[in-house]
């Protein structure tokens, strides 16, 4: 994150050496030497795995968030490989321990780079800004999210851009490089790591989406940039002026981790696999119901347990099994069954989810079934003693998306606010409600730990950026310079 002038010192420096250092040996050079310093990709997650902990530990954690926060893409900067998607670990045998390896298909162990001498390799341009082209093979080991290593990648120096001059053959010799650039500015919302904001030609494409953007009535900023140690007066002219909304901490009271909170919100609120992690999920579905108590024909409920049986296979528990654990997805039908799920100890948060019909009932002002009243009882009653000193169970209540002109909307209206006069319980009309619920919830709980106050809102704000729903991330693109 050094300051402009140091930037500056160092662009030219780099444009001396390769004057001096004929047929772009200088290249070559740097890429030996960074090989030797930066281990791939799979030397660090094994390092990680056999010691637990080294230099690159705090790296490779941070790899393996960004690779399951579901991003429409990623640009970097860097020349090196620790973004490759294809890292896999291979099984031991007698002869052999476990190792990890590469299957050399993605886009970085490719390197489709702008500069890259072959033109057969280009960028995968429209994979990012059409991402319907993309492979949707439904095995997850051939999916593979567009990477572009935007200076070029240590698998061909050739393509390696250090000085300005090579900066400006990159730019302006490449004329759909240039357009790609400002197609994703404009129409994505960027989520910047580790960026410096050092860049000029990368400030010059920027100040160009500024300038559309003057005419435009949208108040949204354009990116976001996790950046530490930016005074108020930094932050204020970046949104302002540039269209950055800068998150940003003081390092000397809550130290660097705030980066990897920030990620660990943005993952807790883009999949509900992570947002449920050592969580116990209970469906209840009662075999005999009453007026207003909905069964398991429901579309609605139908939809929701699809979601999370699918859930229960997020990547996050392969690819971070340290961090995040299973949860458990439990259908009831008493509520006996429910007091025995929840006294026991093999969980940190639960959450109890009914179903709930408004057109049925008797004439007249509605009211919370019975049924419904007895579980709620149960769950805070002081001689339930359920797992609960940690965190409270949380009741959410599915109901209808009912539009204000349906005959039971006003009848919906009054029931959630009877079932939310009760503490820890949310009235949700969609699917989707419940799974944000599910993110909130955790963001809440892990978020604010040794964090700046407002870093859970924040991540919020990005997550659902320009897309509203938390499923619908594919907006935001990740653009690394670290």
């Amino acid at each position: 994150m050094g300051d402009t002038t140091n930037h500056t010192n160092m662009e030219l420096a780099a444009q001396l050496l390769e004057d001096a250092i004929a047929d772009n040996r200088i290249n070559e050079f740097m890429v030996k030497a960074l090989k030797s310093k930066v281990p791939d990709t799979e030397a660090m997650y094994q390092q990680y795995e056999s010691t637990g902990f080294n230099m690159f530990s705090v790296m490779v954690t941070r790899i393996k968030t960004v690779s399951c926060i579901n991003f429409d893409a990623c640009l970097t900067t860097n020349y090196t490989t620790e973004l490759c998607d294809c890292v896999y670990k291979e099984a031991a045998t007698k002869e052999t321990p476990a190792i990890y390896k590469r299957k050399g298909k993605c886009y970085v162990c490719k390197a489709r780079t702008p500069m890259h001498k072959d033109k057969n390799t280009e960028p995968c341009y429209m994979d990012i800004l059409r991402p319907s082209n993309r492979n949707t093979s439904v095995l997850a080991a051939d999916r593979y999210r567009p990477t572009i290593q935007i200076h070029g990648s240590l698998h061909e120096p050739t393509s390696v851009v250090l000085t300005r001059e090579g900066y400006r053959r990159l730019l302006h010799d490449s004329p759909i490089y240039q357009d790609f650039l400002k197609s994703v500015m404009s129409s994505r919302t960027i989520l910047y790591v580790g960026f410096s904001f050092t860049d000029g030609y990368l400030n010059e494409i920027r100040s160009d989406i500024m300038t559309m953007k003057k005419s435009s009535s949208m108040l949204e900023p354009l990116a976001y940039a996790i950046i530490p140690d930016k005074r108020d007066v930094h932050t204020e002219y970046y949104a302002t002026h540039e269209g950055v909304q800068f998150l940003s901490w003081d390092t000397g009271k809550y130290g660097f981790g705030v980066m990897d909170r920030y990620l660990d919100c943005l993952l807790r609120l883009t999949d509900v696999g992570a947002a449920l992690s050592s969580a116990k999920v209970l469906l209840f579905i009662p075999d005999e119901n009453e007026d207003g108590v909905e069964d398991m024909n429901n579309s609605d409920i139908m939809s929701l347990h699809l979601d999370l049986l699918r859930a229960q296979q997020s990547p996050v528990f392969q690819k971070i099994k340290e961090r995040y654990f299973p949860f458990q997805l439990l259908k009831v039908s008493t509520l006996h069954e429910v007091e025995a799920a929840l006294k026991k100890d093999d969980f940190i948060h639960s959450y109890v989810i009914i179903f709930c019909e408004p057109a049925y009932g008797p004439p007249g002002p509605p009211s919370i079934p019975s049924l419904h009243k007895e579980l709620i009882s149960i769950l805070w009653h002081p001689f339930s003693y359920l797992n609960t000193a940690v965190y409270p169970t949380s009741l959410l209540v599915l109901g209808r998306n009912l539009e204000p002109d349906q005959p039971a909307y006003e009848r919906q209206q009054l029931l959630k606010k009877q079932y939310e006069s009760h503490l820890h319980v949310t009235f949700c009309t969609t699917a989707k409600e419940v799974q944000r619920q599910f993110s909130q919830a955790s963001t809440r709980m892990h978020g604010k730990q040794h964090m700046p106050p407002p870093t859970d809102d924040a991540a919020t704000s990005i997550a659902s950026s320009d897309v509203g729903d938390l499923d619908d991330l594919g907006d935001l693109d990740a653009l690394d310079d670290d």
